[in-house]
């Protein structure tokens, strides 16, 4: 079941929560629809109305009861807790929840308070144990999503997330890094995420200097061969002992008064 649903939410299936119902005696009923049942709302604090929402039996469960609610368009225009009640008198124990309704320009937040869209959503057509087949509609071109986070928001396999490693534009598979705890398929409401980018050796991290840089200055110093201390000219040499990294030229004080270096 989804945490939220966004506000005017266009895609039918990221309006849908799931629902257990039960008998009057506790045990798992079956049978009920929005045809038999009375569904209710109530947006943002207000009054119980009617609802338009519909009720989908799930089949293929042990033991039944399990439902899929589905809100109208309509329904979710309003910013706030929306509550519902479903009723059957003399048949089923009443249900009632709520699910948030949050603003439509939420983004996904991460621990390090870095916040980002959703480049992709929708209902997965299938799945494989370590696989996910996007909705018809997503992209052609390959690898597109390769890098990316696949969170799996509502249906088969919710909770779930893993990074996709590699996606076939023409077949609309993303295939993930590590296999499934519950195989995702045709219900799987799944959400892509890009990941942070991690920046690449020759990415300027001060000045004119490199990440690479950096680290081909730092092993020098750290683990390359040294002279020239009793000189006043200390030299560093890369890990290859083929060139002088660092060149430090100290004075009779022991002052620092130059650095060269080679960091290519």
């Amino acid at each position: 079941m989804p945490d939220s649903i966004l506000q005017n939410e266009a895609t039918a299936a990221l309006r849908e929560i799931t629902v257990s119902i039960a008998d009057l005696a506790g045990n798992p009923k079956s049978g009920i629809s929005e045809g038999t049942a009375t569904i209710k709302i109530a947006k943002a604090g207000g009054n119980l109305v009617a609802s338009a929402a519909t009720l989908t039996e799930v089949t293929g469960g042990a033991s039944g009861g399990g439902y899929r609610l589905r809100f109208a368009s309509g329904e979710v225009d309003t910013v706030g807790d929306l509550h519902f009640e479903i009723t059957q008198s003399g048949v089923i124990q009443p249900v009632y929840g709520y699910i948030p309704i949050v603003p439509a320009a939420r983004a996904v937040e991460f621990s390090n308070d870095l916040a980002i869209k959703a480049s992709r959503s929708g209902t997965a057509q299938a799945g494989g144990s370590s696989t996910i087949t996007l909705d018809a509609s997503a992209s052609s071109t390959n690898d597109i999503h390769k890098g990316s986070i696949v969170f799996i928001v509502s249906g088969t396999g919710a909770g779930q997330a893993r990074e996709i490693t590699g996606y076939i534009g023409s077949t609309k598979v993303a295939t993930v890094g590590r296999a499934w705890s519950t195989t995702p398929d045709n219900t799987s409401v799944f959400q892509i995420v890009a990941a942070a980018v991690k920046p690449g050796m020759d990415d300027i991290m001060e000045g004119t200097h490199t990440y690479g840089d950096g680290m081909r200055g730092s092993l020098s110093i750290l683990a390359g061969k040294s002279s020239g201390y009793a000189s006043g000219t200390i030299k560093t040499r890369d890990l290859a002992d083929s060139k002088d990294r660092w060149t430090f030229t100290v004075d009779a004080t022991g002052r620092l008064t130059a650095v060269a270096n080679d960091l290519t």
